[in-house]
């Protein structure tokens, strides 16, 4: 994925702090230049595999946080938020928890999860037949429409 290219296709510096994948999308690696958090929710019931999965792909060292275990994915999502506001540089931009929400992208392919999810206040893009690029934009766009949302309806930076 060219990060480059979506960068440039930005017209705010404001970024979310999480982006979550699904296990079955195409997952991106470049990612450092924005201070974006990568995270993974997925609800299987093959834990120990899907675990493995991610080893043998090499892959599980870029994520920051991973959450593979079977359940509501509003319980991985309560533990990402937890994360987000541990991190000082989100603290000062939220003045209460389920703003941080608010930060987060959310790409799967269930619509299920994609409701769940963006119940919270999430981003959320179903992804059907996989990640690409357009369905990565849609996702930040949808971000800073909420970002924007958010910023008139509460007065957040």
């Amino acid at each position: 994925m060219d990060m480059e290219r979506v960068h440039n296709t930005q017209s705010t510096t404001e970024y979310p702090k999480l982006i979550v994948f699904d296990l079955d999308l195409t997952l991106c690696e470049h990612r450092d230049s924005c201070k974006i958090h990568l995270g993974i929710a997925s609800r299987t019931e093959v834990t120990d595999w899907a675990t493995e999965l991610l080893h043998t792909l090499q892959i599980h060292s870029w994520f920051d946080w991973i959450q593979i275990y079977p359940g509501s994915k509003k319980k991985h999502y309560k533990y990402f938020a937890e994360k987000l506001v541990e991190d000082e540089a989100v603290m000062e931009k939220s003045n209460s928890f389920s703003q941080v929400y608010h930060k987060m992208i959310f790409y799967d392919d269930k619509k299920r999860n994609i409701h769940e999810i963006g119940q919270l206040g999430v981003s959320c893009v179903h992804c059907e037949e996989g990640l690409n690029i357009e369905k990565f934009m849609e996702g930040l766009k949808l971000f800073k429409r909420s970002l924007l949302s958010v910023l008139i309806n509460y007065g957040l930076n």
